[in-house]
């Protein structure tokens, strides 16, 4: 683990105002620093709260580096993009999400509820109708 999410981890902890939900899935990594786990858990409680996105960024990173490319991964990483206002990034972590687990109903709503243009959700909807094929034919 790096000192600067150790640093992140150790001040998490002194933050009294944060709930008890918040401080213990901090003091988990102070115990399980390698758990992708406990940063994906943490960066999306501090989305869920509308909090500190530079620290909600800190922790999807930490996770992305023990475990890159899962769904779970990705989906809270378009979370925090989304939440930041990274719109295109959020978008390609949901088409990613929508690759690998076509049924993640989450992934599917935010990818086209994040287009503003008509003709972005229909090639949104083309992708995902051609993702959920693909899956049932075994593609």
């Amino acid at each position: 683990m790096s000192s600067g999410i150790t640093l992140h981890v150790a001040a998490a902890l002194t933050f009294s105002r944060d709930p008890p939900s918040y401080t213990a899935i901090a003091e988990n990594q102070v115990v399980e620093p390698a758990s992708a786990w406990g940063h994906r858990a943490l960066a999306a409680l501090i989305v869920a709260q509308g909090g500190r996105l530079d620290e909600a960024r800190a922790a999807v990173t930490a996770a992305a580096e023990i475990d890159p490319s899962s769904a779970a991964q990705l989906l809270v990483t378009a979370r925090v993009a989304q939440a930041r206002g990274e719109i295109a990034e959020a978008k390609e972590a949901y088409r990613e999400v929508i690759r690998r687990a076509p049924d993640v109903e989450e992934a599917i709503v935010n990818l086209v509820v994040s287009s503003e243009k008509s003709e972005e959700r229909l090639a949104d909807l083309a992708f995902i109708e051609a993702e959920v094929m693909a899956r049932s034919t075994g593609e």
